[in-house]
């Protein structure tokens, strides 16, 4: 069976919900495994500088791994990671560059949903050109819907900048499009599933999303996602 990446699992364990413990976490977790290959999985935690300080978000950074990791097979991989919420000043807040992954550096942002906002464009230039923060975009396929034309594809045009989409958001004829866009000027394109909760696991058929995005992706943009995806690990 192929391998394949999450690079936007939310299956964080949370110890006050029995459905979503340790153990049931680990079990959704094997099962995609079992079903899809999916091997490795960037625990992606959210941050928002509002609300408390890098130091103490990273007191339990690790806390998922420390409790998921010995009831996992051993062919699985877990890391964590945190996508940041852009607000105003994000740039300014010490510790920043403690949520980059290891993967040369990357700043993982979650860009707010609604309108998008001039201090936006000025908060996105200062994490780039001020702090030197080569940016990892989450959960892309929402800007399509929230973010008009000529403002999506000034995010896209964002040079060094890597765009993670969903699994599922695949089979959207138009995501495909922006992906395919992407793809042709080599920029780095990651998959995930953006799973929040065991039970959800069940309802998740990953590979529908994959037959359909073969089907539609020329043979050499299909394996070139994928491989991306999968490469951008080590």
């Amino acid at each position: 069976m192929e391998r394949f990446t999450d690079w936007n699992c939310q299956l964080l364990p949370n110890t006050h919900d029995a459905e979503n413990s340790a153990q049931a976490v680990a079990q959704a977790l094997t099962d995609l495994y079992d079903r899809y290959g999916l091997s490795r999985f960037c625990m992606m935690r959210s941050y928002h500088h509002r609300k408390e300080p890098v130091s103490v978000f990273l007191l339990r950074q690790n806390a998922p791994i420390e409790s998921l990791s010995p009831l996992l097979p051993r062919e699985m991989r877990l890391k964590v990671s945190s996508q940041t919420l852009l607000l105003p000043k994000l740039h300014e807040v010490d510790g920043l560059e403690d949520l980059k992954t290891a993967k040369d550096g990357y700043l993982p942002i979650s860009m707010p949903l609604g309108s998008y906002e001039d201090w936006m464009d000025e908060e996105i230039n200062r994490l780039l050109y001020v702090r030197r923060s080569p940016l990892l975009f989450t959960s892309v396929e929402r800007y399509a819907i929230f973010y008009p034309p000529e403002i999506l594809q000034k995010l896209l045009g964002i040079d060094g900048a890597v765009y993670q989409f969903g699994y599922k958001s695949l089979v959207d004829p138009s995501v495909r499009k922006l992906i395919s866009q992407l793809l042709s000027r080599r920029a780095t394109v990651l998959l995930g599933t953006s799973l929040n909760h065991a039970k959800k696991v069940s309802l998740y058929t990953m590979d529908h999303y994959l037959q359909i995005a073969a089907q539609a992706f020329s043979a050499l943009e299909y394996q070139r996602l994928l491989y991306y995806s999968h490469s951008f690990w080590d």
